[in-house]
């Protein structure tokens, strides 16, 4: 709903001009072009619920209509921290296909994305944890361009800041396999306390703003990490739940900067293959 729009000022440096935003509006399904494009829209506690996301029996709070055309990327990110967030993709020939903007290590106003194949309308629910929702939130609901992307095959040994599979420019599609016998060098630390080895690194060249939203099978669990030019952490989406996919936000910075895809170490069995998209905000 529109109300508190007072709270969209200065949201159109964000990627777009601010004459681009398009207004979610209450009671009808909003509509989202072909990428490009930006929806500012607000979450209320007032709003009628819509059918249930699958998950806590949650309930869909806003409704987007995405108009066919090239393949994309949907970003999600809300705007108040203390909100956690469910993307749900309800096109009606599909599964429902749940993924989390929030889980117990991403935390509040996390980022998270779906992919959304070319030439062929999809919709897509947005949803609040009940409890969570103030009087109003807001959200961006951003489309990215993935047409014409640049494929990259990752290829071992990539374990090393030098050895890193390069990323020459974005939008960008890569193809990995992680395998539990790759060699680590960089070890991440865990809420838990444990060191966890990076087997994949992946350097991005082109040093402008994306969305990075990794995905694989769903009996896996892969993490991804954003690492500054040292190696050190800048931001982690390690959801808990197998074949979640994690969303990354990639800032832009005078840098180059890393991505890191892991597998939790210990886990042992066949290598699992993801496919990591890198779409440009």
């Amino acid at each position: 709903m529109l109300a508190g729009m007072s709270g969209v000022t200065g949201w159109g440096v964000l990627g777009q001009r601010a004459d681009d935003l398009i207004l979610e509006q209450d009671a009808v399904a909003s509509t989202l072009p072909a990428a490009p494009a930006r929806l500012v829209g607000f979450i209320s506690s007032a709003e009628a619920r819509g059918p249930a996301s699958g998950l806590r029996e949650d309930r869909v709070e806003d409704v987007v209509a995405l108009e066919a055309g090239p393949e994309s990327l949907l970003l999600l990110r809300p705007t108040d921290w203390w909100v956690r967030t469910l993307l749900v993709r309800l096109d009606a020939d599909l599964p429902v296909e749940t993924l989390y903007a929030w889980s117990e290590i991403a935390g509040n106003n996390a980022p998270h994305a779906l992919h959304l194949a070319a030439d062929r309308p999809h919709q897509a629910g947005i949803s609040a944890f009940d409890e969570d929702i103030p009087s109003a939130s807001g959200y961006l609901l951003d489309r990215l361009p993935l047409a014409d992307a640049l494929v990259v095959n990752e290829a071992e040994p990539n374990s090393t800041l030098a050895d890193a599979t390069a990323v020459a420019a974005t939008p960008a599609i890569i193809h990995g396999e992680l395998d539990p016998s790759d060699a680590t060098t960089i070890a991440i630390s865990t809420l838990g306390g444990s060191r966890d080895g990076l087997e994949d690194l992946l350097r991005l060249d082109a040093r402008q703003p994306s969305a990075a939203l990794l995905v694989f099978d769903a009996d896996a669990d892969l993490d991804l990490y954003l690492l500054d030019a040292d190696g050190n952490q800048i931001a982690r989406s390690a959801n808990t739940n197998p074949g979640a996919a994690e969303t990354i936000v990639v800032p832009r910075l005078d840098e180059v900067l890393y991505l890191g895809v892991s597998r939790f170490d210990g886990l042992m069995g066949p290598p699992t293959p993801y496919t990591l998209y890198l779409a440009p905000l």
